[in-house]
């Protein structure tokens, strides 16, 4: 098993989700065969012109019981006719609807989930399945593991069975 499968078959284990090994191997190759490189010079450039702040989330974000909240409004306008002002998230319940995964958010956006290191990436710069400029090699890598991250939440919201068992039919729909 390579070191990818093992991340991701310890990913959805952390998730409480099975697979078996052949479908695992399917997953894999599926990921690297399409999903993560495909269009991927053309979406990181997409990001990396359009995208305002990188990864600086507002505390609120992260929810009251991040220790990252701060649950004052001293100096706003607190007024009720006051619209610029967001209400503030009342929610402990992890994952937020529409929200990340609780695994991943833990330290910021891309820690959690970190399945490429910095040598898988030269070793997809040297196989030429990525083109970057070595400057950006941190950008890259964090691109690449949100890439594989979203492919895998996708996968999970297929599953739909008791046992959270993902079958080829799972893989086939990513």
């Amino acid at each position: 098993m390579d070191k990818l499968q093992q991340k991701v078959k310890s990913f959805l284990k952390s998730h409480d989700y099975n697979i078996s090994n052949q479908n695992l191997t399917l997953l894999t190759n599926k990921l690297y065969n399409s999903n993560l490189f495909d269009n991927y010079d053309k979406q990181f450039q997409f990001v990396q012109n359009y995208q305002n702040g990188g990864v600086n989330l507002p505390p609120e974000y992260f929810g009251i019981n991040s220790g990252s909240y701060g649950n004052s409004n001293a100096g706003t306008n607190t007024s009720p006719t006051n619209d610029a002002i967001r209400p503030e998230l009342t929610s402990d319940v992890f994952p937020m609807d529409g929200g990340g995964c609780p695994a991943c958010m833990i330290g910021g956006m891309y820690k959690g989930c970190s399945f490429f290191s910095n040598s898988d990436m030269k070793s997809f710069k040297n196989k030429n399945l990525l083109d970057f400029n070595n400057k950006e090699l941190k950008e890259n890598k964090e691109f690449l593991n949100y890439k594989l991250n979203v492919n895998l939440h996708k996968l999970l919201n297929f599953v739909k069975n008791k046992q959270n068992l993902i079958g080829k039919s799972h893989v086939k729909l990513l």
